[in-house]
C-alpha cells in the first residue's frame, strides 16, 4: 500500500480501536494490517446486511474504504451495544 507514514500509522490506530488489529501500531504496512482491513471489510457487510460490501480488490477501492474507515462511517458496525457477545467472526480469527 503506497500511503504516506502518519496515514499508516492512523489506519493502524483506527483498526486497533475496533479491535480489528492487534499488532504494534507503526509505520510498516505487514500481512496483520492487510489481513484487519480484510476482517473490517467482511464485518462491515455482515452487520450491514450486504447493504454495504467494502472492495479491496484494487488500489482505489481499498483507499475508498480506509477514508470511510477513518472517517468513522463505519463505526456504528464495529460497535453495537446491543451485542450480548463478541463478534463471531473475531471469535475465531483473533490473533491475527
Amino acid at each position: 500500500m503506497s500511503l504516506p507514514k502518519a496515514k499508516r500509522i492512523a489506519v493502524k490506530q483506527t483498526l486497533s480501536r475496533y479491535q480489528l488489529f492487534v499488532g504494534r501500531v507503526d509505520e510498516n504496512w505487514s500481512p496483520g494490517t492487510e489481513r484487519a482491513l480484510r476482517r473490517g471489510a467482511e464485518e462491515v457487510a455482515k452487520r450491514s446486511q450486504l447493504m454495504y460490501r467494502p472492495r479491496l480488490v484494487s488500489q482505489r477501492e481499498a483507499q475508498v474504504y480506509i477514508a470511510k474507515l477513518e472517517s468513522g462511517e463505519f463505526g456504528d458496525y464495529f460497535q453495537k451495544e446491543s451485542d450480548a457477545q463478541l463478534w463471531s467472526f473475531l471469535n475465531v480469527f483473533k490473533g491475527g
